[in-house]
């Protein structure tokens, strides 16, 4: 029994260790306790702010709610550090496609992967203006001549040919100084007409080039020693989308484009001196191919075409060219029906220099015409 005193009095000593030695001891733990607890209130407060989520949004943030979660590293935006200066709010919902500077995506944007040609969205060519529900504009249709001609002839000189299909044209004057000479001053104009011609129709590239079809028909004159000398011009439409007429000539036979009536270009009568036109002849190099003026003007749907030997235009002047134009296009004249007006007037008696008088009239219009 005195053992087992013993040991209870041991157990009371031991236990009255662990109170405290005055009254004042509790509180102040409980005090020490409490501060502690704010202070790591804060700390959670600070890694693991609360953010309140509007109902009528889309948006997620990326860190935990107050549910506890640990904020989900799959939706972090690494590499940016925020101020504790300026607490988190929330974001609207936001176009992933904005790039403006400082925008941040409101969820990871999807793995990048190379574009390849297939991927970019071909651009539309605004050019014809398409709105949804309008087809584009067709292209421009090609072109065409409707070709007409008239003559009316002094000594009979001059040569020409129209070939529609082909869009080609051309026109000579025999050199009339011939004549006194006793040659035949039509015989190398009616050669160059005549080789040029068969070499257009025969030919089967398109569209033709007028100074290889002229180089091409002077060959064969001089091959065959034709006599006398001409002067010429050859026409060839390219009635592509992008319409041009090129020409060659040698002298003073020429051209002219009108649109809306004006003349828009008029080809320049090349002469060696007065009344006297540079021409084409046998004698060598004089008379040679190389001196053909060689070129091309843009044409439309509309335009107007004249061509003709020096009678005409010693005749009639541009401002006359153009009243013609215009009184045929107010009146609905055919190219044959201007042709023959417009030659009329040149080879009436107040002509200031009477001559042979070809007249050849081109329409430009669409093929479907």
């Amino acid at each position: 029994m005195a053992d087992t005193a013993e040991k209870l009095k041991k157990r009371q000593a031991l236990s009255t260790m662990d109170e405290p030695a005055t009254p004042e001891i509790r509180p102040a733990v409980a005090r020490r306790l409490k501060k502690i607890m704010q202070t790591l209130g804060k700390a959670v407060a600070y890694f693991h702010p609360v953010i309140p989520v509007p109902k009528d949004s889309d948006h997620v943030p990326a860190v935990a709610l107050e549910s506890g979660g640990h904020e989900d590293h799959n939706n972090n935006c690494h590499g940016r550090e925020e101020s504790d200066a300026a607490p988190l709010t929330p974001r609207p919902a936001q176009d992933d496609t904005d790039d403006s500077p400082g925008g941040e995506p409101d969820a990871v944007a999807p793995p990048v992967r190379k574009q390849v040609d297939d991927d970019v969205p071909k651009q539309l060519d605004n050019s014809n203006d398409c709105r949804p529900g309008q087809e584009p504009e067709a292209a421009p249709p090609a072109l065409r001549m409707d070709v007409a001609s008239c003559f009316a002839p002094d000594h009979g000189e001059d040569a020409h040919f129209t070939l529609p299909d082909a869009g080609v044209i051309g026109v000579a004057d025999g050199v009339g100084s011939y004549r006194h000479k006793g040659v035949d001053a039509s015989a190398f104009a009616r050669a160059l007409m005549k080789n040029a011609q068969a070499e257009a129709e025969l030919a089967t590239t398109k569209p033709i080039c007028p100074h290889t079809l002229l180089r091409t028909a002077y060959d064969a004159a001089a091959r065959s020693r034709t006599p006398g000398a001409s002067t010429a011009v050859i026409l060839a439409l390219d009635g592509g989308a992008a319409a041009t007429l090129r020409w060659a000539f040698v002298g003073d036979s020429g051209f002219a484009v009108l649109r809306g009536g004006k003349i828009v270009h008029r080809s320049a009568q090349q002469r060696e001196r007065f009344n006297c036109p540079s021409q084409l002849s046998t004698r060598g190099r004089s008379g040679g191919i190389h001196k053909a003026d060689v070129g091309g003007v843009a044409v439309a749907g509309g335009d107007v075409v004249v061509a003709g030997t020096d009678g005409l235009w010693d005749n009639v002047s541009d401002k006359t060219l153009e009243w013609y134009v215009n009184k045929g296009a107010k009146e609905g004249w055919s190219p044959q029906r201007m042709a023959e007006r417009i030659a009329g007037y040149a080879s009436t008696k107040v002509a200031r220099k009477v001559d042979d008088v070809t007249v050849v009239v081109a329409f430009i219009v669409a093929s479907g015409l």
